[in-house]
């Protein structure tokens, strides 16, 4: 038997070397793919799982990518098991079982050891979002790249440029001329827009920006001077330009009359005399030179009109030409800023990659750096690419490795590798930045190209019919974007057998009876006098004949594979989430459960309003007007009455500031998520929404932003930095580029699906409805830049023009459709056996895909036509049919049963006498014929709610040092480690003492300085700043003290003291002599902030585990906790090759050397818990080496912890050595004990 996989591109010879295109129409299983070269790239390559990098667009993909290559690795690895234990093998995933068939004894076993080994390292496999893999770069290579190693990543975090907006707004709302305020108000240039226009220069940042930047200041000089000029002439030449025009045969007189030209010198007289005008007035283009022809005015007034009509033309530019100044300015000083930044942005990490790779010094090793780690690099979705992130990988893959290409070759250096995966027809995402252009240009600089062609989702019938449909002269609008026809694949389908399925060329029925078909289209049918249906109407119809079919479908008559249709099993596919809602309604009336799914943010919801208002209100219950404006919303349900009763019942209004003052208290001690949870339960929200029409839409919304603000680093501080957080989210403008926004599913029930076109890309159903692919829309070009691209360098390059000339508008409108026929694409392959198509002579038709793909109508040259107009619809009913019976001729011919037209108003007629009357079957027993089908169902006999089966999971804590020994020391676990949820750096664990202790005048200021947590604070942030190989910075020792309350201390005195510290030599658990001036800054890390995962630990082992090798005093409870236990280390360093820990402790034991001698420290330790806190940080510091450092052995690197107490260290008295300083040093032993103490078990791990 032949294989039918020998041709496919999985096993193409030449794919796993060099550089590849592998484009993969819909449904032609393109992650199978992907999983079959990841495992021919470990078996024939050779290559470590860690050394594949597979990089997709969104979070799920990844996810799902990671699963399936494992999956994969693990049949192929069962399975080649099986065959050399000489036994029967269940594994019959057909690349499995084609790729064992190629492989004799010696390479299957040499295999099975590859998979083994990769499955045992599979938590390493490089499957990355393109963001998440430029992180990674980032870590790896933040020297070269010029950035501080470990910044963390944050969606709040604002772009230079618009930090640097901020400034130059400012200055100029302090020092700018009035002629400067005028041009910027006739450019209608204000904060918001010039935002916006900076943000686009900044998302885009190798687009071409139209206009190009020139200086602008001129323009407010030609501006104030134009002005009065104009007001001179109006005031000496009005009167004589009035008279010639009223003189015979000077000026046409179709264009100039005596009173219209009154009317427009008084505009003019009035833009002159108005201090603030906001506009240029029309009068300026309607008295202006070349308005004239022939015949001039001899008067200054028609010449100063056309030179501001021209300076129109420049302040139309100005907001273009002031953001690339801005932007400019901004990226010159791009890597300070970063130097100094406390954050990375998510387009910082895409430009800082970018920028490293073309660094002419750096870029090239840098780009070997990366191939080497990654050999073989897989791009998924390459369709979903911009320029930006095209350009990292070609410089990586392809201009780098030609060059390496040219080079000797190195040995045991793996060859590089880049498969580019993706298809031009489903580039759908424009509006997120993807650009297909970008995709074209990689396409251009492949060696190969390979094509997926065999649709492995849809039935032979329906790919006859989108085959029928996209066959023809530029499908999509794009001469490099064509079609070809898919073939069918062989993987089984499901039948659908619903008992209408057309036969034959399908005549013969009447409308009502009408056989339905793969692809039944629903033909909107408008008034017969009209002759054209209004949107409003035609959204009528499509809805009800939609609605209609699906409560057919649903009566019990259809089958898919063998059971009954659920309503799961249709997806109704929208453009927007305002027809989903009109579907989901519709629906609902008619019985029918749907759930809608959107790639709409939640944050633009009525929910989150309301929701902020009421954490408006929590955090400042005493202001009324607040607590009256949360009362008002929705959520909580109190109307004008009950609020004015409220206001006049002091008590009533004081029990509700009550609430949400303890809400303010639950959200500062255990977080957002208790304190709002509780608050809704209290207030009755869930009742109060669950009765609203949409209440399942508006509960799951609910829910959801208030894990969004569970989530939120900054509201989990509060409620009033999660307003001012929450506040500029909102304000970005970017909510649709996070997917933790996205509004969720409100249900996982047996429910139709309601999805947008981009949302549903990548799924599939058995059953799709498309009811508004006649609802298209022209082109607007609006306000703000738009993008569009030309040629240029032998590539495409996208062009952000800010005034877009009529060529330059006409391509945005052929891109902005042609990405609508993509959409159409995407939307009829969604189907797996029947997809509805609804179209007709309608409101928005002209513009739809199909009215290219039927009727040859460019959507470009369309324009918007009402009934009553003069000319012609653009579509007629005849036109309309015609290109029907054409479609359904070529699809028909190619498959009996692919097409059929359907009128939709039959649609909905039969499924209402469908209603009516019984099909085939009886009716149940007491059942009256013309009972709609969901009262035909019997009822249950009772309702009853199902049993409780699970456990409800410990919640998970943030614990810290602090927390735990509070809780040994006899809190009450749980609960006081939530109040102590997040751990500050240091502190000592002593009272406050805010005067100085009692000591004499002659004292040291080490005994005379104050005790206690601000006190050790203030020392931190001391020792935190100094450089140890250098005198203190007094100013900086006094403006600490002063910051801390302390300015009675002579700031010299303390940073004498401290310096006395640093120069202390430190002897280590294991006897060698440490100086801390000795180490370099480059081996030092400050204030190392860490988060260890928790796996219901148990305190009492915690404690056990410690004690058997250190002392401390502590009674361990029975609590378990899960979470994150948080910290701080001052000081971590290397020295000679060892990891050290150092923690300053400011602890007050006494006012004499011998207080700090090695006995009264060692109690000092064990009084306050201290060496589980070593030990703790001792286990932070070995999970961190053991990620970071090649070969670590913690025997080997890790040197200890050293306490240093400052009252102490640096007195060396006869008779007291060391003092101040304690050393500790766990055991390997114990370090491994608590690391499987902290670890979760195995089966959670695998998850």
């Amino acid at each position: 038997m032949s294989d039918p996989l020998v041709a496919h591109p999985v096993f193409d010879d030449g794919i796993l070397d060099g550089l590849h295109l592998l484009e993969a129409d819909a449904g032609t299983g393109k992650t199978w793919t992907i999983a079959g070269l990841v495992v021919r790239a470990l078996v024939e390559r050779g290559l470590g799982i860690e050394q594949v990098l597979v990089v997709t667009f969104t979070n799920a993909a990844t996810a799902e990518l990671g699963a399936r290559i494992r999956q994969r690795i693990a049949q192929l690895e069962r399975l080649l098991d099986d065959r050399i234990e000489e036994r029967a093998s269940a594994v019959d995933e057909p690349f499995c079982v084609a790729y064992a068939a190629r492989l004799d004894d010696v390479a299957a076993r040499r295999a099975r050891s590859l998979l083994r080994i990769a499955l045992a390292r599979a938590d390493e496999m490089a499957v990355y979002t393109i963001h998440g893999y430029c992180q990674r770069v980032i870590d790896e290579h933040a020297l070269s790249i010029g950035v501080p190693a470990g910044l963390p990543v944050s969606a709040e975090s604002t772009a230079p440029e618009l930090d640097r907006l901020g400034d130059w707004w400012r200055a100029q709302a302090r020092e700018a001329s009035p002629a400067r305020l005028l041009a910027f108000t006739l450019a209608g240039l204000d904060p918001d827009t010039l935002r916006a226009a900076v943000r686009a220069i900044a998302a885009q940042p190798l687009a071409r920006v139209a206009p190009a930047a020139v200086d602008w200041r001129g323009v407010e000089r030609d501006l104030a001077r134009a002005r009065a000029e104009l007001a001179a002439a109006l005031a000496g030449e009005a009167d004589a330009l009035l008279d010639w025009l009223g003189t015979k045969g000077n000026a046409d007189g179709k264009r100039f009359r005596v009173d219209w030209a009154k009317g427009w010198l008084g505009a003019l007289g009035g833009f002159c005399a108005d201090p603030h005008p906001a506009a240029l007035p029309e009068a300026v283009g309607k008295l202006a030179v070349s308005r004239f022809g022939d015949r001039v005015p001899p008067f200054a007034i028609p010449v100063v009109c056309e030179r501001l009509a021209t300076l129109g033309e420049s302040l139309a530019q100005l907001p273009a030409r002031v953001a690339h100044e801005i932007t400019a300015a901004a990226r010159a000083t791009r890597q300070d800023a970063l130097a100094q930044a406390r954050a990375l942005g998510f387009d910082d990490l895409l430009r800082l990659v970018h920028d490293a790779l073309a660094d002419p010094d750096g870029g090239v090793s840098l780009a070997a750096a990366l191939r080497e780690r990654h050999p073989m690099a897989l791009i998924d979705e390459c369709q979903d690419t911009d320029a930006l992130q095209w350009a990292i990988f070609r410089r990586i893959y392809v201009e780098a490795g030609h060059a390496a290409a040219q080079a000797p070759a190195v040995a045991g250096s793996a060859a590089p590798a880049l498969v580019l995966v993706g298809d031009p027809k489903q580039a759908i995402y424009a509006f997120r930045g993807a650009d297909v252009y970008s995709y074209l240009d990689a396409r251009e600089a492949v060696r190969r190209i390979h094509r997926l062609g065999e649709n492995q989702r849809s039935s032979r019938a329906l790919i006859a019919a989108v085959n029928t449909l996209f066959d023809r002269e530029r499908p999509f609008l794009v001469d490099e974007i064509g079609f070809v026809d898919a073939a069918v694949g062989a993987r089984p389908r499901r039948a659908l057998v619903a008992g209408d399925e057309a036969g034959g060329d399908g005549g013969g029925e009447s409308p009502g009876e009408a056989a339905r078909a793969a692809l039944t289209i629903a033909r909107l049918r408008p008034d017969p006098d009209a002759g054209w249906l209004n949107a409003a109407a035609a959204q009528r119809q499509a809805i009800e004949a939609c609605v209609g079919e699906i409560g057919r479908l649903l009566d019990g008559h259809a089958q898919l594979g063998g059971r009954a249709l659920r309503p799961a099993d249709i997806a109704v596919l929208v453009n927007t989430h305002r027809q989903g809602a009109g579907i989901k309604r519709a629906l609902a009336a008619a019985g029918i459960g749907a759930a809608e799914v959107s790639r709409d943010s939640v944050l633009d919801t009525l929910e989150c309003s309301e929701l902020l208002r009421v954490v408006a209100a929590i955090a400042d219950p005493a202001d009324s007007g607040l607590l009256r404006a949360a009362l008002a919303t929705t959520l909580l349900g109190e109307d004008a009455a009950s609020l004015a009763a409220l206001e006049a019942d002091a008590g009533r209004a004081l029990a509700a500031a009550s609430r949400f003052a303890r809400a303010r208290e639950d959200w500062l001690r255990r977080g957002p998520i208790a304190a709002l949870r509780r608050l809704i339960r209290d207030e009755g929200v869930a009742q109060r929404l669950a009765a609203t029409r949409d209440g399942d839409r508006r509960l799951t919304n609910l829910m959801h932003l208030i894990e969004l603000l569970g989530d939120d680093e900054e509201a989990r501080r509060g409620p009033q930095p999660a307003l001012r957080a929450w506040a500029r989210r909102r304000a970005s403008g970017a909510t649709d580029e996070r997917e933790t926004e996205e509004l969720r599913l409100e249900s996982d029930e047996d429910l139709v699906r309601i999805l947008t076109v981009h949302k549903s890309k990548g799924l599939e159903f058995p059953v799709v409805f498309l009811p508004f692919a006649w609802a298209g829309r022209g082109f607007t070009a609006g306000a703000g830049p738009r993008t569009w691209h030309e040629r240029a360098d032998g590539g495409w390059r996208a062009v952000l023009d800010f005034v877009p000339t009529q060529q330059a508008a006409r391509q945005c409108a052929a891109e902005f459709h042609a990405e609508a026929l993509r959409a159409m694409y995407v939307a009829l392959t969604r189907a797996e056996q029947r997809c509805y198509l609804f179209w007709g002579a309608a409101a928005g038709a002209q513009f739809s895909p199909l009215a290219w793909l039927l009727a040859g109508l460019d959507p470009s040259e369309q324009r918007d036509w009402r009934t009553g107009s003069k000319t012609p619809p653009p579509l007629d009913e005849e036109a309309i049919g015609r290109a029907f019976d054409a479609w359904r001729g070529r699809a028909c011919a190619a498959e009996p049963a692919a097409l059929r037209i359907v009128d939709a108003p039959a649609l909905a007629a039969g499924a209402a006498a469908a209603a009516c009357a019984p099909a085939s079957g009886a009716l149940p027993a007491g059942v009256a014929p013309g009972t709609p089908p969901a009262a035909s169902m019997p009822a249950p006999s009772a309702l009853a709610a199902r049993p409780w089966r699970t456990t409800i999971a410990a919640p998970l804590v943030t614990s810290s040092f602090s927390a735990i020994v509070s809780s040994l020391h006899g809190a009450d676990g749980a609960g006081s480690r939530a109040q102590d949820a997040v751990e500050r750096p240091d502190h000592d664990q002593q009272p406050l003492s805010p005067e100085p202790l009692a000591a004499t005048a002659e004292a040291s200021i080490r005994f005379r300085f104050p005790a206690g947590s601000q006190a050790g604070t203030c020392l931190h942030g001391m020792l935190e700043d100094a450089r140890f190989d250098a005198p203190l910075d007094r100013a900086a020792i006094a403006d600490r003290l002063a910051r801390g309350g302390y300015r009675r201390f002579e700031p010299a005195e303390v940073a004498q003291w401290l310096e006395q510290v640093l120069a202390t030599p430190l002897r280590a658990a294991r006897g060698e002599i440490l100086r801390l001036p000795e180490v370099p800054a480059s081996r030092q890390v400050r204030e190392l902030d860490f988060l260890l995962s928790a796996h219901a630990v148990s305190d009492r082992a915690l404690v056990d585990a410690v004690g058997a090798e250190f002392g401390f005093d502590a009674m361990a409870g029975t609590a378990r906790w899960s979470g994150f236990l948080r910290g701080f280390i001052d000081l971590v360093f290397e020295h000679r090759g060892r990891y050290y820990l150092l923690d300053w402790k400011s602890n007050h034991l006494g006012a004499s050397a011998a207080c700090y001698a090695a006995a009264p420290l060692d109690a000092a330790m064990r009084a306050n818990a201290y060496p589980l806190q070593a030990c703790l940080y001792a286990l932070a510091l070995h999970r961190w080496l053991r990620r970071r450092l090649r070969g670590y052995d913690y025997e080997r690197h890790c040197g200890g912890a050293l306490y240093v107490f400052l009252r102490g260290a640096g007195l060396d008295p006869s008779g007291v050595e060391g003092a101040g300083v304690h050393a500790i040093r766990p055991s390997a032993r114990l370090v491994d004990t608590l690391d499987r103490l902290f670890a979760a078990p195995p089966a959670q791990r695998s998850r």
